[in-house]
């Protein structure tokens, strides 16, 4: 019975306060708004009494980090980049592979690309050519 008091009290506080503010709304271009937001108060007003008189408890909401650590991630990033880079300097291509390998200490390096292209090796190279993975050249 206690909880129908409150939800009473607060809703009956909150109508009392907000028709006061009603009453004192100018005439005028702002009439509207400031009626759009005095109905909004009343909306929150009405929530929140009905909240605090049923005692509800809402979940909590728990933020997962994304694995972006993940290899998957990581290849599919590099081809993306691969793709421009390619694109930009006017190479067709018809597939890029890229495949990577966790390190030790949990970082990803890419060890091997494949890119499918009538291009020749040296044009594709001058591209996205790097000594620290192995650039493979597929034409057909």
């Amino acid at each position: 019975m206690s909880a129908v008091k409150g939800f009473i009290a607060a809703f009956s506080g909150g109508c009392v306060f907000l028709g006061a503010l009603y009453i004192l709304v100018p005439e005028g271009k702002l009439s509207k708004a400031v009626k759009y937001t005095v109905s909004l108060c009343f909306l929150c007003v009405i929530l929140s009494a009905a909240t605090v008189s049923c005692n509800a408890s809402f979940p909590e909401f728990t933020v997962k980090d994304g694995d972006f650590d993940s290899e998957r991630l990581s290849a599919d990033s590099a081809r993306l980049v691969f793709e421009g880079a390619l694109t930009s300097a006017g190479i067709n291509f018809s597939k890029i592979t890229v495949f990577t390998d966790k390190t030790e200490d949990g970082g990803i390096n890419i060890i091997e690309v494949y890119v499918y292209t009538d291009a020749s090796s040296e044009a594709v190279a001058a591209v996205i050519g790097s000594g620290s993975y192995k650039l493979v050249v597929v034409n057909g």
